[in-house]
């Protein structure tokens, strides 16, 4: 389907508004304040004005919007002079129709009641299955005994909008009345409005009956959202021309069109129930008013009353953003769904991790992340009042892969001794007031005889304020510290949380939390279906500059972060705190707070920490722990929220950072921050006093370690003899997609190779474990050659632990990146990266002696099938042929005691352009889906030609539409199945089993190639 696209652009004035006379039933007036009234040139706007008119429905129209629209002629053409995306697609005109909805195509021939979509056409030259908005689809008529009775049109280009009350009305209903919409600015907007509308064929005997409605479309180009707000509803269905109350009520939905998508807003449209829409809704407080948004998918804004239609299915979709968080938690999440009262008993539960609900008001409510860890989609349910109602997937980030929140500038978290960490945050994942303080901690990794591990709180490095962004931490003040449960802690978080959580709510009891990266703990030692990401793959809310936390023993730690997980307020104070990750004798492993590193303020954005501040702690219970994180948290997480109890958190890479000092700032009742958290990062910027103490000077410390980690290997078991073995050339790697996948930090675009493969042009690794929970490295040079330990030490080399984790996640050696981290990384830093004489070195080669790159002997090239053009196809033996069937057919066919694989393929006949053109003999490869064992069943879906404006297929995996939303989210996992996305088009996707089968899909034309190992050839039938 291709539309026609109208070039003729719309050159249109908003005139001075016209009193006109109320409408017939004496709901509202016809003007409706908020155009310039007739005494009242555009001007200024007031503030009292604006309260006013934003509690009103209905938007203003007036005489100079009327369309031509008549009993008649049924439908207004108009050209847009923007871009509209809608259900996938995007339009620069719009059909608005005398029955109730707006329409992008011609539609069907006729309808007939009740409608189902999406509609499948017997011709589609004759007819179409319709592209549709519909606030209100019947057939009806306009009264002509009713003055101004009909369609209404407004389009309002806000950029150029003179009437301010007018644009900032728009602004600020779309903002708060929709889920995710906080940072939504439009540029254009649409009012159309339905005014005194009957029913087609009415008795005239009978009393008049008319419905008033509004739709109301708001885009930047990119979203769309839409309001729909119903002011008088008298009749519902136009079979029934005497009352219009018996037959098939009305269409309320929404539908994509070209026979893909369709959204039907249930319990109200084609049900009786219709009637209530007029009484329900609640968006922005206001009885009548629904809010969606429509851009790539359909997500209602308003919540749904399964009491009204037993009907409903048990689990209705949730409404809910962010879709994505951080593995260890502390995000701020808000969702719509079930309808509320403030004495509902909420509770989110994600995957079997529960938390309470913060109620915000009838549409809406909030719950903070708990830590689980995980990669991937887990479920997320909400329950009200001991009733499941809604369900959602949610996505966990690792640390090392979810958006940095906190940045440590410089890598100086990476540094041995530096002597000081400027620490940078992102603000608006705790709060938006820059004055809310905010705690900064320290967190540790390690992994003990717990079955599932935890981080481990080691201490609290600063008292921040959230608006400061930036601060720095001299190390040297925590060398007095004595941590002595935590010493034995290598590696950890800063995050950073709101110190009172309340100022975001007063029901918050905890503060959202932003992290920093995994980083190693040298620096710190003390003298004395919801998808969570890994750490090293979400986004880096907290950024440690320059790679200092990776350094043995840096200066400073130059931090930066994030505060727009934390909260909105510049001068909220916060919390960056240290946690550390260690794997004991527990199944599964946690993470450990160690130290408060510093309270901020949130808006400062940046910060330096001095290592050598913490050179008197003594972390006896954490000293084990080399690298962790730091979170970044509010202080009062009531800020956002007086029932919040705890503060988000925004976590740095694999190291915690800093949180909010009083999450109150969110809500009085907030009692627990949000967070957000660093990478992860080697913590000797913390603990190398305390390790000196302990172990020695003059690198025995490191020496220790290094002896202890080699002793451990020794009795472990000889994991590098099942990973996949490299391949020999860069080209080759490049053919062998799937099995591997470019390491998302050293590659050929980021080029982020400094710490761990100096000297490499791109490094790779592999798309999924082995079957022991183990992976590979591959690295090359400048030559496309094989970089190998044997040359240098920052050649590719296995790994025990999986980067990304593997099922079931929560164990021991099984979680993503603090695995890796703990049982690879950080013997890679004590034994050769912060020795003196790096390669030379003896520890160095003990490293190498368990973790040597092996070369290409028995690297073994996929079998390659592929399906191209005509559809012509090459199967895994090369043999050529075409094939013109039309159907759908299994390509791929693989039924042992050991490996199961199915590829299927759909094929279609080439469309043609026009009636009068010949038919074209030929088929296309339109979509593919495969399944490996019993692992998510993955489909790709070429996307109709107009649906390809930002992405070029469709993705669903288990039923479930996917999208690739930021760059953090390039590689997604599933169950025995992983998707890597190289660009944000979707014009490429590479899936990789865990058997090894691979396929791909490249570029929109839909070529596939499929490789699968040479040892499974005499097992497969098909391609």
């Amino acid at each position: 389907f291709t539309p026609f696209i109208f070039t003729l652009i719309l050159l249109s004035s908003i005139s001075k508004a016209q009193d006109l006379s109320p409408s017939r039933t004496g709901h509202a007036p016809i003007f409706i304040p908020g155009n310039a009234r007739p005494v009242e040139p555009v001007g200024p706007q007031i503030v009292g004005d604006m309260i006013q008119f934003r509690t009103e429905l209905m938007y203003p129209y007036n005489l100079s919007d009327f369309t031509e629209i008549t009993s008649a002629k049924p439908i207004h053409d108009q050209p847009l002079p923007f871009r509209l995306p809608f259900f996938g697609f995007w339009y620069h005109y719009i059909w608005i129709q005398r029955d109730g909805y707006l329409a992008f195509n011609r539609g069907m021939l006729s309808y007939k009641f009740p409608v189902k979509f999406p509609f499948v056409p017997r011709d589609n030259l004759l007819e179409e299955d319709p592209s549709i908005i519909a606030p209100w689809f019947a057939m009806q008529d306009i009264p002509t005994e009713v003055p101004h009775a009909g369609v209404y049109l407004k389009i309002v280009n806000l950029e150029q909008e003179s009437n301010a009350t007018l644009r900032d009305r728009i602004y600020y209903d779309f903002r708060e009345g929709m889920i995710g919409a906080s940072d939504f600015r439009p540029k254009f907007a649409l009012i159309i409005t339905w005014r005194n509308m009957s029913m087609v064929n009415r008795r005239p005997e009978m009393p008049l009956k008319t419905n008033t409605y509004q739709c109301v479309l708001a885009t930047d180009e990119i979203r769309t959202y839409a309001m729909f707000n119903y002011e008088q509803i008298e009749w519902i269905t136009h079979q029934d021309n005497y009352e219009g109350l018996k037959g098939s009520a009305a269409y309320v939905g929404f539908n994509a069109g070209n026979t893909t998508r369709t959204y039907e807003f249930r319990p109200y449209s084609q049900n009786p129930r219709i009637s209530y829409l007029t009484t329900r809704g609640w968006g922005n407080g206001l009885r009548g008013r629904y809010f969606f948004q429509i851009d790539e998918e359909v997500w209602p804004g308003a919540c749904i009353e399964k009491d009204l239609d037993p009907n409903l299915p048990d689990r209705l979709p949730l409404t809910f953003f962010p879709r994505v968080g951080h593995m260890l938690g502390g995000t701020l999440v808000n969702f719509t769904g079930p309808c509320l009262s403030p004495t509902s008993i909420i509770t989110c539960k994600f995957e079997n991790f529960p938390v309470p609900g913060i109620y915000r008001d009838f549409n809406h409510a909030t719950c903070i992340s708990p830590p689980v860890m995980y990669h991937g989609y887990v479920d997320l349910t909400i329950t009200v009042d001991d009733r499941t109602l809604f369900l959602g997937r949610y996505y966990k980030q690792p640390p090392d892969i979810a958006d940095e929140d906190i940045v440590i500038l410089e890598n100086a978290d990476r540094m041995e001794d530096p002597t000081a960490l400027d620490i940078k945050w992102k603000m608006h994942k705790l709060g938006w007031n820059d004055n809310s303080p905010a705690i900064m901690s320290l967190w540790g990794y390690r992994e003990t005889g717990d079955v599932y591990p935890h981080l481990t709180f080691i201490d609290k490095l600063a008292e921040i304020r959230l608006g400061a962004l930036r601060t720095q931490i001299e190390p040297k003040i925590y060398n007095e510290r004595h941590n002595y449960n935590t010493s034995d802690i290598t590696f950890g978080f800063i995050s950073i949380s709101l110190a009172d959580p309340t100022i975001l709510g007063k029901d918050i009891k905890q503060s959202p939390m932003i992290w920093s990266r995994t980083m190693p703990l040298a620096w710190t030692l003390f003298l004395g279906r919801y998808y969570k990401q890994p750490p090293d793959i979400a986004d880096e809310d907290i950024v440690i500059l320059e790679n200092a936390d990776r350094m043995e023993d840096p200066t400073a730690l130059d931090i930066k972060w994030k505060m727009h997980k934390l909260g909105w307020n510049d001068n909220s104070p916060a919390i960056m705190s240290l946690w550390g990750y260690r794997e004991t004798g527990d199944v599964y492993p946690h993470l450990t707070f160690i130290d408060k590193l510093a309270e901020i303020r949130l808006g400062a954005l940046r910060t330096q920490i001095e290592p050598k501040i913490y050179n008197e702690r003594h972390n006896y219970n954490t000293s084990d722990i080399t690298f962790g994180f730091i979170s970044i948290s509010l202080a009062d997480p009531t800020i956002l929220g007086k029932d919040i109890k705890q503060s988000p958190m925004i976590w740095s890479r694999t190291m915690p950072l800093a949180c909010l000092a009083d999450p109150t700032i969110l809500g009085k009742d907030i009692k627990q921050s949000p967070m957000i958290w660093s990478r992860t990062m080697p913590l000797a910027w913390y603990f190398k006093p305390q390790w000196e103490r302990e172990y020695g000077v003059s690198g025995r410390w490191k020496e220790h370690f290094c002896h202890d980690w080699f002793q451990q290997e020794s009795y472990a078991d000889r994991f590098a003899r099942v990973v996949f073995r490299c391949p020999c050339t860069l080209q080759q790697a490049e053919l062998d997609r799937g099995r591997f996948s470019p390491d998302l930090e050293c590659n050929v675009i980021d080029r982020k190779c400094d710490t761990f493969h100096r000297g490499a042009q791109h490094c790779l690794r592999t798309g999924r474990p082995s079957i022991g929970g183990s992976g590979q490295t591959c690295c090359y040079d400048d030559y496309s050659e094989l970089l190998q330990t044997a040359d240098t030490m920052y050649g590719g080399r296995p790994s025990r632990a999986y980067i990304y984790g593997k099922h079931p996640f929560k164990m021991r050696m099984m979680i993503p990146a603090l695995s890796e981290w703990l049982h690879d990384t950080m013997p890679f830093f004590f034994c050769c990266k912060w020795q003196p004489k790096e390669d030379n070195a003896h520890t160095c080669q003990m490293y190498n002696y368990w973790r040597t790159s092996q070369d290409c002997s028995s690297y073994q090239a996929p079998s390659i099938g592929s399906v191209y053009g005509d559809p012509h196809f090459v199967t895994f033996d090369r043999f050529n042929y075409t094939f013109n069937a039309k159907g759908e057919y299994t390509l791929v066919h693989v039924d042992n005691a050991i490996h199961k694989l199915d590829v299927q393929a759909r094929f279609e006949q080439v469309p043609r352009n026009r009636r009068t053109d010949p038919q074209i003999n030929a088929t296309a490869l339109l979509a593919v889906a495969a399944r490996d064992n019993i692992s998510s069943i993955v489909e790709f879906r070429l996307r109709p030609i107009a649906a390809r404006w930002r992405y070029q297929m469709y993705v669903i995996v288990d039923k479930e539409y996917i999208f690739w939303w930021d760059e953090s989210m390039r590689l997604q996992n599933f169950k025995g199945v992983t998707l890597y996305q190289p660009r944000p088009t979707e014009r490429e996707v590479y899936w990789g089993y865990i058997h090894g089968t691979r396929g791909t899909t490249l570029r929109y034309r839909l070529v596939n190639r499929y490789h699968c190992r040479a040892l499974r050839r005499t097992s497969i039938c098909g391609s």
